[in-house]
Formats: C-alpha cells, structure tokens, sequence
C-alpha cells in the first residue's frame, strides 16, 4: 500500500500567524482534530486540540490573541 491511496489529498491548512480561535472554528467547521501549519508553502508544524488544550486552555490564554505558532508542535514528520 502506498502512502497516497490512504492520504487526504485536499486538505486545508493554517498560517503560524493565524489565531487560535480561527484553528478552532476551522477544526470544528471540518471535523477535525489536526491540522498543518504552513508558512511560504513550507511545512511548519501541526496544530491540534490538545496543543490547544494544554498550551492555551490550561494556562488561561485567550484564544482570539494566541497565534497558531504559539502552540503548535513545530517538530514534524512527513513524506513525500
């Protein structure tokens, strides 16, 4: 099995400098738990409700002035 006969190929994706709160609302409009952060077309790191929930949530941080990059998790695996 090949990796892109079980990847989504139309995926949307969030810029470092995007809140939080505009994560969130595209996280619950698609139904997801994840998503890619991309900044000059270049792979970032991954933003997810746990990201959210312990980098944000946890410590009283609001959603609508915390960056996307503040709470991603920059360090991410891929392939091509």
């Amino acid at each position: 099995m090949k990796v892109r006969d079980v990847m989504t190929p139309d995926i949307e994706v969030l810029n470092p400098d995007d809140t939080l709160r505009t994560a969130a609302q595209l996280m619950a409009d698609l139904d997801l738990e994840a998503l890619p952060v991309s900044e000059n077309h270049h792979l970032t790191g991954m933003i997810t409700g746990r990201d959210i929930a312990i980098r944000v949530v946890a410590q009283s941080r609001g959603a609508a002035e915390t960056t996307v990059r503040e709470a991603m998790s920059p360090d991410v695996l891929y392939c091509f």
